[in-house]
């Protein structure tokens, strides 16, 4: 059922992977901003 530890787990690691994909996706979005600036200056 909804109690099964190993659900909770899988659903969990979801998560966190999808955390750790949003956070890549900000630091590259970041780094092309920076690097923009690099060559305007």
């Amino acid at each position: 059922g909804d109690d099964d530890p190993e659900h909770m787990k899988v659903t969990e690691r979801s998560i966190l992977q999808a955390k750790l994909t949003k956070l890549a996706i900000q630091i590259g979005y970041a780094g092309n901003t920076i690097s923009q600036l690099h060559i305007c200056f």
